[in-house]
């Protein structure tokens, strides 16, 4: 999961038009199976295609898991 994470954050990815949307909508749901209780609170508003779904929630988790870490500190 954290593979998905990283590839969707790096600032080199982008969303290709040779990339099929599936593959994002796959990578979508298997950080959503995962992080069921944050996932469940993000709404879409609007027609987004999969790949920015897919970059928001790897964004979501990231700062999440980061603010969680801090405050534990």
């Amino acid at each position: 999961m954290q593979e998905i994470i990283q590839e969707a954050l790096n600032p080199l990815h982008q969303a290709s038009d040779v990339v099929p949307q599936d593959i994002y909508t796959r990578r979508f749901q298997t950080l959503c199976s995962t992080n069921s209780s944050l996932c469940n609170k993000i709404v879409f508003v609007g027609k987004l295609k999969e790949y920015d779904k897919f970059v928001y929630l790897a964004l979501m988790i990231n700062v999440v898991s980061k603010t969680d870490k801090f405050l534990q500190i």
